[in-house]
């Protein structure tokens, strides 16, 4: 019988460590009452993904495969290997489609800035810079503590967190 993918939705645990320290798996509480607990194993670049986006306590969905591994058969719950991590409407947050244009909404609480040091984008509070360039900086003129909404195509940043390439902010059209 085939391994088929499943779709568990829990509450993390915690991380789990590499002997190297880098984070290859997560326990999901997946029944409150009993707190019954599930592993997902992942690779370590994914681990570095996951934690800019949970923190324990946080509830997340993943689909994935149980590991069909010898060495899991004497496991204390069952071990799973990750495909994806899903956000809320179901798509993927690890995998997001290339052209996949979203829209953000924030307060600004950093500026972002090119190698040679011009604003460039702002960073909001939910972490995700929002990528302006610096013509766009001019025209939408975002302060500090400021709200933010745009849209653009979304991209992962090498850490893990997201980041925005907008196309419109504030009502400003960024060409």
């Amino acid at each position: 019988m085939a391994n088929r993918a499943t779709l568990i939705t829990g509450r993390l645990q915690q991380f789990l460590f590499s002997p190297k320290g880098d984070i290859e798996g997560i326990l999901l509480i997946v029944d409150a009452a009993s707190d019954r607990l599930v592993q997902i194993t992942f690779a370590a670049a994914i681990g570095h993904e996951l934690a800019a986006l949970y923190k324990p306590g946080n509830t997340l969905s993943v689909r994935c495969r149980h590991d069909q591994s010898p060495k899991t058969k004497k496991a204390a719950h069952a071990v799973f290997e990750l495909i994806d991590a899903l956000d809320g409407e179901g798509r993927s947050l690890l995998h997001p489609a290339k052209s996949a244009t979203v829209k953000v909404d924030g307060t600004v609480t950093g500026v972002h800035f090119t190698r040679h040091g011009e604003a460039n984008g702002v960073i909001l509070e939910s972490g995700d810079v929002v990528h302006l360039r610096p013509h766009g900086m001019k025209a939408v003129k975002p302060a500090i503590g400021s709200r933010l909404s745009a849209r653009g195509v979304l991209r992962k940043t090498a850490l893990g967190g997201r980041i925005v390439e907008a196309k419109s902010a504030n009502g400003w059209e960024i060409e």
